[in-house]
């Protein structure tokens, strides 16, 4: 989750979703969990958040968004705490790369992994069977490397980038209409043999996603409920095979009779918001070096 729109979006529908809950119209909602993915999937269709869009926008803009008391401000103000896309570049947005078969040899060893994605696309996400209601053609249709958050019908693009510099390219599998800011929804390496999920228990999709950085930092950003979010900041462990966590900071939204209160922590330590601001853009270093995306067609 990152302080640009998407941190700042969690953050006002947390609040809001708390001040809905306990001092709205005197009844229990349910729209809480629907907020957040309401405005997760409003940035998925926007390109989603910049992986280092301007910060610019602060916790205070989301909490006087959420003091507005309506989901369209609340919405609103998430797609306007900063500036748009989702790159890696520092804000420049990255070029397609060429399309078309030559893209398996390309990259080489994820050539299986890039066939099963293009199979998908090319059989327009089996969208027939699914419509016949064949669900176990549908499910068994899917290649095993493919997750459940990208299936359905979108772009979708593959980047090359040597996360912790040892020699070896990860791969990143992003979707969306917009290829210079797709929604990443995988993150694959090799081990030595085969190609392997750098987060192999994580899903990634409109409710979690992923950003990458300078000096080999991998933040995770997500929402766990309607009044919680989070950024964990990961490196490659030290065999290259996977992730191993850094740092982690949460944000936390509670009611303190009419006043909501949004509570940040490191780890489990209680720290001020400027703290959590200075302490994780000091991880949020944009790459030097951005990649570009390549649509699989």
């Amino acid at each position: 989750m990152k302080r640009k729109i998407r941190k700042y979006g969690y953050i006002a529908a947390a609040a809001l979703a708390i001040c809905v809950l306990f001092v709205g119209c005197g009844q229990e909602k349910e729209p809480d969990t629907q907020l957040w993915e309401t405005i997760s999937k409003e940035d998925a269709q926007n390109g989603g958040t910049g992986d280092n869009d301007a910060a610019g926008a602060g916790t205070a803009d989301a909490t006087r968004a959420v003091e507005g008391a309506g989901a369209v401000d609340a919405t609103r103000a998430a797609e306007g705490a900063g500036a748009a896309g989702n790159n890696d570049s520092g804000g420049a947005a990255e070029g397609t790369g060429a399309a078309g078969n030559t893209e398996d040899e390309e990259a080489g060893i994820y050539s299986d992994i890039i066939a099963e994605y293009r199979d998908m696309v090319q059989n327009n996400f089996y969208q027939d069977l699914l419509e016949k209601e064949d669900l176990l053609a549908y499910e068994n249709s899917f290649g095993k490397d493919i997750g459940s958050e990208i299936r359905h019908a979108q772009k979708v693009y593959y980047a090359l980038y040597d996360i912790d510099g040892n020699g070896t390219q990860e791969l990143i599998i992003g979707g969306g209409e917009d290829a210079s800011n797709p929604w990443k929804y995988d993150l694959y390496t090799y081990d030595g043999s085969k190609a392997v999920h750098v987060f192999p228990d994580f899903e990634f999709g409109y409710r979690s996603n992923f950003s990458l950085y300078e000096n080999g930092i991998i933040e995770v950003f997500y929402s766990g409920s309607a009044s919680e979010s989070g950024n964990d900041f990961y490196r490659m462990n030290a065999a290259g095979t996977g992730a191993e966590i850094v740092e982690n900071f949460s944000i936390i939204g509670s009611l303190d009779g009419d006043t909501t209160v949004i509570t940040y922590y490191q780890g489990k330590n209680v720290i001020t918001e400027d703290e959590y601001n200075r302490k994780t853009e000091e991880y949020e270093v944009a790459l030097q070096t951005p990649f570009s995306w390549t649509e699989i067609k």
